[in-house]
């Protein structure tokens, strides 16, 4: 009976798993969607990869200058992020291991230049993790500002203005 219930269990959650095929339609208006390869930028019919390192909305909003700007500022700062939080996290992790090496030699692990280096390595640790998140967050912000003033510029060419 448990092998039973387990299975109809399986079933009705197995569909809530699988990725969507959705489409948009095809039109001037930028979309983000999940396909089964991976989140995929969508305009016109052409879709462009979306990666955590911003490829691919560059050339998808390539048709509106000022939305191609904010897609490379965006990709930059991922990038950025990308190099800064993994370096911060191991800065930090330096200075701590320091930290423990002094503290089971010393009594006191944060005199002399022993805890300058400690001090040194986890200031450098917490401010590069501090610039990664910064980075990152700024490269969301900038990618939404792309994807808007793309469609916003769209919109009001399908208006007939300017």
């Amino acid at each position: 009976m448990n092998a039973a219930v387990a299975v109809a269990v399986a079933l009705a959650v197995a569909p809530a798993c699988t990725f969507s095929q959705y489409r948009p339609r095809p039109g001037p208006f930028i979309s983000q969607v999940q396909a089964l390869s991976g989140p995929q930028w969508v305009v016109e019919g052409r879709s462009y990869p979306a990666s955590p390192l911003g490829s691919g909305l560059a050339q998808a909003v390539a048709a509106v200058p000022e939305a191609r700007a904010y897609a490379e500022e965006s990709q930059n700062d991922a990038v950025l992020a990308a190099i800064t939080v993994p370096l911060g996290t191991m800065l930090l992790a330096g200075g701590l291991s320091t930290f423990l090496i002094s503290s089971a030699l010393d009594d006191d692990p944060l005199s002399g230049g022993k805890g300058a280096l400690t001090l040194s390595l986890m200031a450098a640790g917490l401010s590069a993790s501090a610039a990664g998140v910064f980075f990152a967050v700024s490269s969301e912000a900038r990618q939404m500002d792309a994807v808007n003033l793309y469609n916003d510029t769209m919109w009001l060419r399908t208006q007939g203005a300017p």
